[in-house]
């Protein structure tokens, strides 16, 4: 990430407030939480404690974390492998290692939505479109900047919302203009990933930590 978002977004991360003056969601208490495994203490480290336990401690969104999970063994088989690139046409394809992460941030954002009172579980079931949430439309503000927590910048709204529809788009659908060649690409996407879902649970929940 880049640019204006790029710099909103460290700023954010690198000012994860103590607690919170007032706790709007307490992080939820859970129990029979996945193993530890390297990758299950990297997705933890990564998101933070706090947004893991909400994702696992919601029945129709845990799956989130398995996902995310999958992603994140599929960087550790890579890690300190040496590979060439090169394939039939030229060209490698390690989207794959994205693409569980890439619909883990979806359903993280879909699960805010529905928490904050954006929408309603029947919009949910019936497929209700991220672009009617949390893009601005008819020039209009995204829905989701009047959920904003107060003291956070309303314009992360935008960075997240492109960070989806680059990786729900680009790494989900065929795109024959975009691959990702490398698994060390792919992992910088992955983590890229982390950091939005982190973002989001930020600016609307609480501290992720």
């Amino acid at each position: 990430m880049s640019g204006i978002y790029g710099d909103l977004l460290k700023e954010a991360l690198g000012k994860l407030s103590p607690p919170l003056a007032t706790k709007i969601y307490p992080t939820p208490t859970i129990t029979n939480t996945p193993r530890s495994t390297p990758s299950v203490e990297m997705v933890k480290k990564s998101i933070g404690i706090a947004t893991f336990s909400f994702l696992y401690a919601n029945p129709k969104f845990s799956r989130c974390i398995n996902l995310l999970i999958k992603s994140q063994d599929l960087v550790n088989q890579f890690k300190g492998k040496i590979f060439i690139i090169s394939s039939m046409l030229g060209k490698t394809e390690y989207s794959y290692i994205v693409a569980p992460a890439a619909k883990a941030l979806e359903g993280i954002l879909l699960l805010i939505a529905l928490t904050k009172g954006m929408i309603k579980q029947l919009n949910i079931d019936n497929g209700v479109p991220i672009g009617g949430i949390y893009d601005n439309l008819n020039g209009k503000p995204a829905l989701a900047k009047n959920f904003v927590l107060k003291g956070k910048d309303k314009r992360l709204v935008d960075s997240i919302y492109y960070d989806w529809g680059r990786y729900r788009n680009k790494v989900l659908h065929y795109d024959e203009d975009f691959f990702i060649n490398s698994p060390k690409e792919a992992e910088r996407c992955v983590n890229e990933i982390y950091e939005t879902i982190k973002l989001a649970y930020q600016i609307f929940i609480g501290n992720p930590n």
